[in-house]
C-alpha cells in the first residue's frame, strides 16, 4: 500500500548481519511525511564504504529519523533498545552546536519536537548525553504546540487515533483498509509460507489483528 507499508529482514549467518529493507522512511503513516525525500537527498553524505554510489542521510536527519523510530517503537515497548538509544545519544554527541542548533529548527517545522525531546531526555537519563538547557526549553516549548503525545504511543488506541488525526481526510479511509487488509504479496510473506489461497490469507491477517488488538488492549 501507499499509507501502510512493510519491511524485509535479511540476514547473514556468515557475515552475522542483519539488514531492514524498507519502503518509504517510516512505515507508519503517522510519520511517513515529516522529512520529504527532497530535503534527505539534497543533504544525503558519500559512504564510499558501501560503494561508489552509496550514500546515507545527514548526520541531522539520521537523528531525527533516529527519533522517529524510537517514538513509533513505544508501541512495542522496545523504544530504549540499546542499539537504537546508543544511536541517539551518538548522533547527538557528534553535532557541532550549529547543527543541534538545526535540529531544533527542522524537529519544530516536522513536528518532531516531543519525539526529539523524549529521545534526548531517555538518552541523557541512559548515557549522560550532553544536553543544554537552553535547547530543552526550546524542544519543550515546541513540543507543548504539537498535538502527539509519543509517550502515550504504547497505547494502541492512541496510536490509531493519533495516525487518524495526521492524515488528511480523503486518506483515512484508504488508510484503514489497508491497516486492516494489507497488500498481497505482504499477506503472502507473513502468512503463506505453506502457499495457501488469498482467502486463507486473509482469514489469517484479521485473526492475527484481532489478537495482536486484544493483547494490545490488556497492557
Amino acid at each position: 500500500g501507499d499509507l501502510v507499508v512493510h519491511e524485509l529482514l535479511a540476514w547473514s549467518d556468515r557475515a552475522q548481519l542483519e539488514l531492514d529493507l524498507h519502503w518509504d522512511l517510516s512505515n507508519d503513516a503517522l510519520f511517513a511525511n515529516r522529512i520529504g525525500w527532497d530535503q534527505l537527498h539534497t543533504d544525503a553524505i558519500a559512504i564510499p564504504a558501501l560503494g561508489a554510489g552509496a550514500r546515507g542521510p545527514s548526520p541531522v536527519h539520521a537523528l531525527l529519523h533516529a527519533c522517529m523510530h524510537r517514538a513509533l517503537n513505544h508501541l512495542s515497548g522496545r523504544e530504549n533498545r540499546l542499539r537504537w538509544l546508543y544511536d541517539i545519544h551518538l548522533l547527538w554527541e557528534g553535532l557541532a552546536p550549529a547543527a543541534q542548533a538545526r535540529v531544533l529548527t527542522m524537529a519544530n517545522a516536522a513536528w518532531l519536537a516531543d519525539a526529539v525531546l523524549g529521545a534526548l531526555l531517555a538518552a541523557g537519563e541512559h548515557f549522560g548525553t550532553t544536553l543544554d538547557a537552553a535547547c530543552l526549553d526550546k524542544l519543550r516549548a515546541a513540543a507543548a504546540c504539537e498535538p502527539l503525545r509519543s509517550s502515550r504511543l504504547h497505547r494502541w488506541s492512541y496510536f490509531q487515533r493519533a495516525t487518524l488525526r495526521t492524515l488528511p481526510g480523503t486518506q483515512k479511509l484508504r488508510w484503514l483498509r489497508q491497516l486492516a487488509l494489507p497488500d498481497l504479496g505482504h499477506l503472502r510473506v507473513r502468512y503463506g509460507e505453506d502457499g495457501a489461497r488469498a482467502s486463507v490469507l486473509v482469514a489469517r491477517r484479521l485473526r492475527d489483528g484481532w489478537r495482536r488488538w486484544r493483547g494490545y488492549l490488556g497492557r
